[in-house]
C-alpha cells in the first residue's frame, strides 16, 4: 500500500472508531480528569508561607546506625548548628522492649535535660 493510501485507510478507521458514542465518552471524560486539575492549579494559587520555622530532627538510633557516637552526634549538632527547634525520636521497641515492660529511661530523657542545659546557659 501507498503512504497516501495508507494515510486515507487510517482516516477512515479513525473515523468509525469516534463514531461510536462509547469511545466519544471515554475520550471527553479523559478530557476532563486532564483539564480539571490544570485549570484548578492556574485559578486557586496557594499562599507562600510568610514565617517558616526550620529545626533539625535527631534519631539516636540512625546516628548509631551510622557507627557514630549518638550522644556525641547530639551534642554537635547542638553546639555547632544551634538550631531553633529539635524534634526527638523516640522508638516504640525502645519504649516497650516486652509487652507490658516499659523502659522510662529511654535516650530522649537524656537528650531532653542535655538540650535544657544548652538552652540555659
Amino acid at each position: 500500500m501507498r503512504p497516501a493510501k495508507q494515510l486515507a485507510y487510517a482516516r477512515k478507521l479513525l473515523g468509525r472508531l469516534l463514531a461510536l458514542k462509547l469511545v466519544r465518552i471515554l475520550l471527553a471524560l479523559l478530557a476532563v480528569i486532564i483539564i480539571t486539575p490544570i485549570i484548578f492549579f492556574i485559578l486557586v494559587k496557594p499562599e507562600p508561607a510568610e514565617k517558616i520555622n526550620y529545626g533539625v530532627t535527631f534519631s539516636s538510633k540512625y546516628a548509631s546506625d551510622l557507627g557514630l557516637d549518638w550522644q556525641k552526634a547530639y551534642l554537635a549538632i547542638l553546639t555547632e548548628l544551634k538550631p531553633k527547634y529539635v524534634r526527638l525520636v523516640a522508638y516504640w521497641d525502645e519504649a516497650e522492649p516486652l509487652p507490658d515492660v516499659y523502659n522510662y529511661t529511654l535516650s530522649g530523657s537524656w537528650q531532653k535535660r542535655k538540650t535544657e542545659m544548652l538552652k540555659s546557659s
